[in-house]
Protein backbone atom coordinates (compact mmCIF):
# COMPACT_ATOMS: atom_id res chain seq x y z
CA UNK A 1 0.00 0.00 0.00
CA UNK A 2 1.26 3.53 -0.84
CA UNK A 3 0.45 6.65 1.20
CA UNK A 4 1.13 10.13 1.02
CA UNK A 5 3.75 11.70 2.90
CA UNK A 6 0.97 14.09 3.88
CA UNK A 7 -1.23 11.14 4.95
CA UNK A 8 1.16 9.47 7.15
CA UNK A 9 1.97 12.68 8.91
CA UNK A 10 -1.47 13.39 9.65
CA UNK A 11 -2.14 9.91 10.79
CA UNK A 12 1.12 10.08 12.93
CA UNK A 13 -0.37 13.13 14.68
CA UNK A 14 -3.21 11.33 15.11
CA UNK A 15 -2.22 8.46 17.10
CA UNK A 16 0.45 11.11 18.87
CA UNK A 17 -2.83 13.09 20.14
CA UNK A 18 -4.86 10.07 20.99
CA UNK A 19 -2.32 8.53 23.12
CA UNK A 20 -1.31 11.88 24.78
CA UNK A 21 -5.29 11.99 25.47
CA UNK A 22 -5.56 9.41 26.78
CA UNK A 23 -2.04 9.80 29.51
CA UNK A 24 -3.76 13.03 30.11
CA UNK A 25 -7.44 11.66 31.55
CA UNK A 26 -5.21 9.21 33.61
CA UNK A 27 -2.99 11.63 35.00
CA UNK A 28 -6.08 14.29 35.71
CA UNK A 29 -8.56 11.35 37.17
CA UNK A 30 -7.68 11.94 41.09
CA UNK A 31 -7.11 15.51 40.94
CA UNK A 32 -11.00 16.67 39.80
CA UNK A 33 -13.00 17.57 42.45
CA UNK A 34 -17.26 16.93 42.69
CA UNK A 35 -20.07 19.99 43.41
CA UNK A 36 -23.64 19.34 43.85
CA UNK A 37 -25.27 22.56 43.72
CA UNK A 38 -28.99 23.83 44.21
CA UNK A 39 -30.96 27.07 43.71
CA UNK A 40 -33.85 27.46 46.05
CA UNK A 41 -35.88 30.98 46.24
CA UNK A 42 -36.18 32.09 49.40
CA UNK A 43 -39.10 34.17 50.78
CA UNK A 44 -37.04 35.05 53.54
CA UNK A 45 -33.10 35.51 54.01
CA UNK A 46 -31.80 33.86 57.40
CA UNK A 47 -28.61 34.82 59.06
CA UNK A 48 -27.65 31.51 58.22
CA UNK A 49 -28.36 28.84 55.49
CA UNK A 50 -28.17 25.11 56.18
CA UNK A 51 -27.96 23.04 53.30
CA UNK A 52 -29.90 19.89 54.94
CA UNK A 53 -33.05 22.65 55.92
CA UNK A 54 -33.90 22.73 51.56
CA UNK A 55 -32.80 19.39 50.50
CA UNK A 56 -33.79 15.61 51.36
CA UNK A 57 -30.77 13.46 51.77
CA UNK A 58 -32.57 10.47 51.58
CA UNK A 59 -33.51 11.25 47.81
CA UNK A 60 -29.66 12.65 46.87
CA UNK A 61 -28.20 9.21 48.10
CA UNK A 62 -31.00 7.43 45.97
CA UNK A 63 -29.90 9.58 43.17
CA UNK A 64 -26.74 8.66 43.85
CA UNK A 65 -27.12 5.04 44.73
CA UNK A 66 -29.18 4.75 41.42
CA UNK A 67 -26.92 6.81 39.25
CA UNK A 68 -23.19 5.80 40.18
CA UNK A 69 -21.27 8.86 39.08
CA UNK A 70 -18.74 9.14 41.95
CA UNK A 71 -16.26 6.64 43.14
CA UNK A 72 -15.99 7.51 46.60
CA UNK A 73 -12.76 5.16 47.66
CA UNK A 74 -9.54 6.65 46.62
CA UNK A 75 -8.06 3.33 46.84
CA UNK A 76 -10.12 2.72 43.93
CA UNK A 77 -9.59 5.56 41.60
CA UNK A 78 -5.91 4.91 42.33
CA UNK A 79 -5.84 1.06 40.91
CA UNK A 80 -7.99 2.37 38.29
CA UNK A 81 -5.40 5.28 37.34
CA UNK A 82 -2.53 3.06 37.85
CA UNK A 83 -4.32 -0.19 35.39
CA UNK A 84 -5.39 2.76 32.67
CA UNK A 85 -1.92 4.38 32.76
CA UNK A 86 0.13 1.04 32.40
CA UNK A 87 -2.39 0.29 29.13
CA UNK A 88 -1.84 3.56 27.85
CA UNK A 89 2.43 3.00 28.36
CA UNK A 90 1.57 -0.06 26.47
CA UNK A 91 0.05 1.59 23.75
CA UNK A 92 2.31 4.20 23.62
CA UNK A 93 5.31 1.86 23.34
CA UNK A 94 3.34 -0.18 20.59
CA UNK A 95 3.08 2.67 18.92
CA UNK A 96 6.81 3.80 18.93
CA UNK A 97 8.13 0.11 17.94
CA UNK A 98 6.03 -0.70 15.43
CA UNK A 99 4.50 1.90 13.42
CA UNK A 100 4.63 1.76 9.40
CA UNK A 101 5.74 -1.60 10.09
CA UNK A 102 1.61 -3.11 9.17
CA UNK A 103 2.58 -6.08 11.83
CA UNK A 104 -1.31 -7.74 12.48
CA UNK A 105 -0.04 -8.84 16.30
CA UNK A 106 0.34 -5.21 17.07
CA UNK A 107 -2.11 -3.89 15.14
CA UNK A 108 -4.91 -6.20 17.13
CA UNK A 109 -3.27 -5.46 20.35
CA UNK A 110 -3.50 -1.65 19.74
CA UNK A 111 -6.83 -1.75 18.87
CA UNK A 112 -7.63 -4.08 22.07
CA UNK A 113 -5.82 -1.46 24.39
CA UNK A 114 -7.70 1.39 22.77
CA UNK A 115 -11.37 -0.66 23.41
CA UNK A 116 -10.01 -1.45 26.56
CA UNK A 117 -9.25 2.40 27.63
CA UNK A 118 -12.46 3.89 26.24
CA UNK A 119 -14.79 1.74 28.09
CA UNK A 120 -12.66 2.31 31.54
CA UNK A 121 -13.09 6.15 31.09
CA UNK A 122 -16.33 6.34 29.07
CA UNK A 123 -18.30 3.13 29.56
CA UNK A 124 -17.94 2.60 26.16
CA UNK A 125 -16.14 2.41 22.93
CA UNK A 126 -15.68 5.92 20.48
CA UNK A 127 -16.93 4.13 16.93
CA UNK A 128 -15.95 6.49 14.08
Amino acid sequence: MCVSKASLLACYRDAEKYIHTMATNWFLLDRSSCRFEMVFELDDVPKVIYARDYINVQNVQKILADNPLLIPVNDVISCIKKCGTALTSELEELWKQYRCTGNLNAFWRTYQLELALEKMLWGETTVL
